[in-house]
């Protein structure tokens, strides 16, 4: 029911987006990632010891919505730091559950797959350097390399987590990492064509699967 919930909020946050409709818009964004939370909590009850830190992750990303509602350099630096603190924290429950498994790395029986992410790394640099000042260029790019670990890590789940599970968190990083490009892009390049809704629809998208994919995966029988 809280999935269903979270999905139905999703789409009306969205529509208030497309609407204009203030401050509804905020409150819908607000409530959106506390309820994956929570429905991921009541699954799993955070039983195994790496769901705790995605639902830790998933509050740090609450505060980064709270405060990139806002306009201003403070709020966005405070926005990307509680958004990186959220992606250590899945990148931690990443690796501890594929530490626990005991089986090699996937990452390490396909090095290939780095290439794909330091390739974007790189382009993100090349494509948002110019724009950016002095100041923001350490956080920003810190940031990038942090969600793009986030990422591979997800893909490096394939052996512990099972292949559905695998899946729907993996997409929901890529989906993670698109909704951030393209917050980039529109703010530090050039104004992208419904930008609020694209990022915020890949954003949901995201975070929803990451911990819909937990949970999925450690759903404790009823």
């Amino acid at each position: 029911m809280l999935w269903i919930l979270f999905i139905a909020l999703g789409v009306i946050h969205l529509l208030c987006i497309q609407l204009s409709l203030a401050p509804a818009d905020f409150i819908t964004k607000a409530l959106l990632v506390p309820i994956a939370a929570v429905a991921l909590y009541r699954d799993t009850t955070a039983q195994p010891a790496f769901v705790k830190p995605v639902i830790i992750g998933l509050f740090f990303g609450w505060i980064g919505d709270v405060l990139l509602h806002f306009q201003g350099f403070a709020y966005f630096i405070g926005g990307l730091s509680a958004f990186l603190v959220g992606h250590l924290c899945y990148i931690y429950a990443f690796g501890k559950e594929v530490s626990q498994s005991k089986k090699v790395h996937f990452v390490m029986e396909k090095p290939y797959l780095i290439l794909p992410y330091l390739a974007f790394f790189i382009y993100i640099i090349y494509k948002i350097n110019p724009t950016l000042d002095t100041a923001m260029k350490g956080p920003v790019f810190l940031y990038c390399f942090i969600i793009l670990v986030m990422s591979l890590m997800a893909a490096n789940r394939y052996h512990p987590a099972g292949k559905a599970s695998w899946n729907i968190v993996l997409w929901g990083s890529l989906l993670f990492v698109a909704s951030d490009y393209f917050l980039a892009i529109n703010k530090f390049v050039g104004a992208v064509p419904y930008a609020k809704l694209i990022i915020m629809s890949t954003y949901i998208a995201g975070q929803g699967l990451i911990a819909y994919g937990f949970a999925s995966r450690y759903k404790l029988e009823k």
